[in-house]
């Protein structure tokens, strides 16, 4: 029991099941198994962790209003366990009838124009290599985790009139190659982006893709609370997240632009039959 600590049995995992999975979901898991929160436990054995410490974990994270965040961190210490039982290192996983500590209603957020006008310009406030990848998030409308992993090696013809980025399977959610054809902006991002080159990712900087996380949220929210602030608003931007941005991007096409739905599923890389 002494040998098979916390720390060493997540060694182990983090191994075997999450290092084929897609950069921002490993990061994910690494946050929660070898991050602040579970810290106290790494040279306990696996055997010690009850399902007390579970929940004193996540009360910990609710009180410092990471509340969506625990639910995620639930998540991830459920695979691991569960994982744990599999491999006869524990008999029970102590995360079995944990339940979420925060209820989440359902996102249907579509942001106004004039919102997505005050994320575009509340960019110009944060460092060139996020700017330029939130940005990119608005003129693609993909995924977050594949914006923020672009390569240089996925971009192809930049100097031709039909730039693509080209998506491979291991990199999209559904397991299934994208191309995204690049407009104009885009093109011009990339650009900006070959300027400040320095390793494989497009908004990365050497080995590492950029991470488009909570702390960077924060920030652009800052910004745009400033720049209304400046205008004389004096109320904050209702509550938003990154993915909102593809909801209103499919929401525009469909309603505004009047976009046949099967075109709209395959700008998003989405499957649901049409």
């Amino acid at each position: 029991a002494r040998d098979n600590t916390f720390a060493k049995a997540v060694e182990v995992f983090m191994k075997e099941h999450v290092a084929n999975l897609r950069p921002g979901t490993a990061l994910q898991y690494k946050y929660a198994l070898q991050g602040a929160d579970t810290a106290p436990w790494r040279d306990r054995p696996i055997t010690s962790i009850t399902k007390a410490d579970i929940r004193a974990l996540l009360a910990g994270m609710k009180e410092r209003d990471v509340t969506i965040g625990a639910n995620r961190t639930l998540a991830y210490l459920k695979k691991f366990f569960n994982w744990c039982a599999e491999e006869d290192l524990i008999e029970v996983p102590p995360t079995i009838t944990v339940k979420k500590p925060h209820a989440e209603l359902p996102r249907a957020r579509v942001l106004a124009d004039g919102e997505l006008v005050e994320i575009w310009t509340g960019t110009a406030a944060l460092a060139l290599r996020p700017r330029l990848a939130l940005r990119a998030l608005l003129l693609t409308s993909q995924r977050r985790g594949e914006v923020a992993g672009m390569s240089w090696q996925e971009l192809e013809g930049l100097g031709t009139d039909e730039p693509v980025w080209c998506l491979p399977a291991e990199r999209t959610k559904n397991k299934r190659a994208h191309r995204v054809p690049l407009a104009p902006g885009m093109v011009e991002l990339t650009e900006a982006a070959r300027e400040q080159a320095a390793g494989a990712y497009v908004f990365g900087a050497g080995d590492k893709p950029l991470w488009l996380g909570g702390k960077l949220k924060q920030q652009l929210d800052a910004a745009i609370t400033a720049n209304r602030l400046a205008a004389g608003v004096a109320e904050s931007m209702p509550h938003w997240t990154f993915h909102d941005l593809r909801r209103t991007a499919a929401t525009n096409m469909h309603e505004t632009l009047n976009v046949e739905p099967h075109v709209v599923e395959a700008v998003l890389n989405h499957y649901s039959g049409h």
